[in-house]
């Protein structure tokens, strides 16, 4: 069996080299492995999350130290040098221990050769610390500093100077950075929070209620989701705090017909569905808002007393669509997990019109493709893929996507889109986009930044069909 070292340098290479998702990479590392100790599972996370996080500013200071250009020394003598020094320069292990494993990693197989070399560049990383942490970036210009010191590719940097400003775009930064917590959100309709925290909170597990929303929490000193019994029986989905914000911007009042478009992995689906589940278990009292809403076009009426009781409300139900099966099935698994009746779940184009969905939904949710950067703190591999091109690619097919839904919605229906990213282009821009079509009217929009109540950055827009 591989050492602990020996599998984060495997990992790292297929992350930054191979440019594999660092997520996946790490998920079935660890699933695989189930005869790894707590304490070795939790230093390759650490390692690996923060050798991919760091990576940018590690390879400043190995250019530094060695007097090579970073892609002239091999792949692997590389990344072990970046596993030494993230060690060596963000973490309580002790420099000698850092120092002699990871010599001791460069002692085998291709990188032999090189352990000296190692070994000489850590040890000069030492003796130089505190001037890489302190002095090296002072005299850059200011978006090289944030660029260094936060290991933020250059123009994403002078991108967000540009959009935000200085110090928006340093606390922007720096929160990616922070530590994070697992968001949560409670299934209403199968359980009260109270209910839910509470069972958790008997487990040791620390629960923080979120500040953007209502039944949003993020939990700490907490074992994977999959280890939790609550989990396991659909009480609570592992969901961010900004995309249950934007599920409950939709005012789902009960009945409606939802299309969630781009669906997978299914959190928003799921947030839908519980909604409507909980609304229409509502007393009869509360009913009258919600009878007969299954069609948008249906002319306003009073309800007498007598009709709200014997009225069938109608029960609301979600379509939720993607690309592919490898996809749905996503889907599929946490819709068994939660145990919701009123899901459907089909694979769909969704750049390819379906006159099967023309005019067939009250609400239909466009969270879309997207260059993903509001969510680096949580994926930071994501920001070294990232290009201006492909965020010009992605804004393209956003509109390709957003022209098609135009027509599934009903009149008087609700058009929802959301991007985790933070850029104009595919944001800003294609809101506008929406209202030129003329069809729709803007009824709110937010943006949230990134550790707003340690959530991730998000753009939500709403609609309403004319």
């Amino acid at each position: 069996m591989p050492s602990v070292r020996e599998t984060v340098l495997n990992l790292t290479t297929r992350i930054i080299e191979k440019k594999e998702p660092c997520h996946i990479v790490l998920s079935q590392a660890l699933g695989k492995s189930g005869d790894l100790q707590e304490k070795d599972r939790a230093l390759i996370k650490l390692l690996v999350y923060g050798v991919v996080e760091r990576r940018l500013m590690l390879d400043r200071i190995i250019e530094e130290l060695s007097g090579r250009p970073i892609n002239k020394l091999k792949p692997v003598v590389r990344n072990i040098l970046r596993i030494g020094i993230y060690q060596l320069a963000f973490t309580d292990i002790p420099d000698h221990a850092a120092v002699f494993e990871t010599v001791a990693l460069a002692k085998k197989g291709p990188a032999s050769p090189f352990k000296a070399f190692v070994n000489a560049n850590l040890r000069s990383f030492q003796r130089r610390k505190d001037f890489f942490m302190q002095e090296f970036a002072a005299d850059l210009p200011e978006d090289e500093r944030l660029s260094y010191e936060f290991s933020m590719p250059l123009w994403i940097t002078h991108m967000w100077q540009q959009s935000y400003g200085h110090e928006e775009t340093a606390r922007i930064l720096r929160a990616f950075l922070e530590p994070h917590g697992i968001p949560i959100r409670i299934n209403i309709s199968k359980a009260s929070e109270q209910e839910v925290i509470a069972a958790l909170e008997a487990r040791g597990i620390r629960a923080e209620k979120s500040g953007l929303c209502d039944n949003a929490y993020i939990l700490y000193d907490c074992p994977a989701p999959t280890l939790i019994s609550e989990f396991n029986d659909g009480l609570f989905t592992v969901q961010d705090g900004a995309c249950v914000l934007s599920g409950q911007m939709l005012g789902l009042r009960g009945g409606e017909k939802v299309l969630d478009l781009c669906a997978a992995p299914g959190g928003k689906t799921l947030n839908a569905a519980d909604i409507l589940k909980f609304k229409e278990s509502a007393p009869i009292t509360d009913r009258s808002e919600r009878i007969l809403l299954q069609s948008s076009n249906h002319p306003a009426r009073e309800e007498t007393e007598e009709a709200v009781q014997s009225a069938e409300v109608m029960r609301g139900h979600v379509t939720a669509c993607d690309i592919s099966k490898e996809k749905t099935d996503l889907i599929v698994d946490s819709v068994r997990r939660c145990g919701f009746d009123n899901i459907s779940v089909t694979v769909n184009d969704a750049t390819v019109r379906n006159e099967s969905f023309v005019d067939a939904f009250d609400v239909v949710i466009c969270d879309l493709p997207c260059s993903g950067l509001g969510i680096i703190g949580k994926k930071p591999d994501i920001k070294y893929n990232a290009s201006p091109e492909g965020i010009a690619e992605l804004a393209e097919l956003q509109r390709k996507i957003l022209t098609n839904a135009f027509d599934y919605v009903r009149k008087g229906g609700k058009l929802l889109f959301s991007t985790c990213t933070l850029t104009r282009e595919e944001n800003e821009v294609n809101t506008e986009f929406i209202e030129k079509s003329g069809m729709f009217e803007l009824k709110e929009k937010k943006t949230v930044m990134p550790g707003t109540f340690g959530a991730d950055g998000f753009y939500m827009s709403l609609f309403i069909k004319k």
